[in-house]
């Protein structure tokens, strides 16, 4: 996720390179900077411009919180400007992509990278797709690939390939359960049974309360609920109050988590962390103010080591190839071509 931040490129120096010691047509094309030696051109530079612009949105909206976002481009938020930004967000994504494209080559995943070749690559994928929908054929996936998906296609498929033929040297037994037990609690620690009740007041249109309203009423009854058997003693009254909802005690089994967590939609988060006796604070959810009521909380312990190994090869495969590309990036030798602001 990009944050608030002065735009750096990828912590890598970029120099600009006043000599012609440089060939800055590669294929035809403008190359607008060398990323060790290999190029990048004006297509492949837009192509990266429109792969990032949600990116910039999501950014300007979430640090500024902008809600509707008109003329947005040619806006000024702070001191940034949008354009500026995706200009900046494209060319971190540019050399990015292009630093794992020269990994993959260095290890022999790939023979070629550079974006002419790719959009070779395409056009022949797009005229056999349609080739063999003309001869009433068979194929697996889109009739025609657009750019972005054929890029992200061969990219990811490469660097899967490359994670496999490393991982043999890479990962072992011992270092899966060191793993294991390093991140067990956060990522393979089984949801527990829950047994709970709710108590919710709805606010706004479809409601008689305002927002307001309805935190007086559940204040006044938090004041009197303080155990489950004051719950339940005044459960009989509560449900007299209008508009009102009670949810009965029931219990929230482990394996049925997805479809618990459908039913109870954003309140689910606060479900799995209820407690065994506790009566939980009033939480504002989905214009709806809820008490938990926590009757019983069984744990279930943990996936299995052989279960999990699967995701532990992956995720420890991941960090290799991440790792990789950090150390490539401050390796790394950007010369950009002088005009290229």
């Amino acid at each position: 996720m990009y944050t608030k931040r002065v735009l750096l490129v990828l912590l890598i120096v970029v120099v600009a390179c006043k000599n012609n010691s440089r060939d800055w047509i590669y294929k035809g094309e403008e190359v607008l900077l060398y990323v060790d030696d290999e190029p990048i051109v004006r297509s492949e530079f837009n192509f990266f411009k429109q792969k990032v612009r949600t990116n910039v949105i999501s950014y300007y909206k979430n640090n500024y919180n902008l809600d509707v976002i008109q003329d947005f481009w040619n806006q000024t938020y702070g001191n940034e400007e949008p354009k500026a930004t995706l200009e900046q967000f494209a060319l971190d994504a540019a050399i990015e992509n292009k630093i794992q494209n020269i990994i993959l080559k260095t290890y022999g995943i790939r023979d070629t990278i550079d974006f002419h070749s790719f959009k070779e690559s395409l056009q022949k994928e797009n005229e056999r797709r349609k080739e063999v929908l003309d001869r009433g054929g068979i194929i697996y996936g889109p009739k025609n690939y657009s750019q972005q998906v054929y890029y992200s296609y061969l990219l990811s498929n490469a660097i899967l390939t490359l994670k496999r033929q490393k991982m043999p040297e890479m990962v072992n037994i011992e270092k899966l359960k060191t793993r294991y037990n390093k991140v067990k609690d956060s990522i393979f620690k089984k949801r527990p049974d829950i047994d709970l009740a709710t108590l919710s007041v709805p606010y706004g249109n479809a409601s008689p309360y305002t927002q307001n309203e309805a935190l007086d009423l559940m204040k006044k009854i938090k004041s009197k609920v303080v155990t489950i058997q004051d719950f339940e003693r005044e459960l009989s009254s509560l449900r007299t109050i209008n508009g009102i909802e009670v949810i009965d005690k029931q219990t929230l089994k482990s394996e049925r988590s997805r479809t618990d967590g459908e039913m109870y939609g954003p309140l689910y988060r606060y479900i799995e962390r209820l407690q065994k006796g506790e009566i939980s604070n009033i939480l504002d959810v989905g214009q709806k103010l809820s008490i938990l009521v926590g009757y019983d909380r069984k744990e279930n312990g943990y996936v299995p080591f052989n279960e999990a190994k699967a995701q532990l090869e992956h995720m420890m495969m991941e960090d290799w190839f991440n790792n990789l590309v950090e150390e490539r990036k401050r390796a790394a030798r950007i010369v950009r071509k002088e005009s290229f602001n």
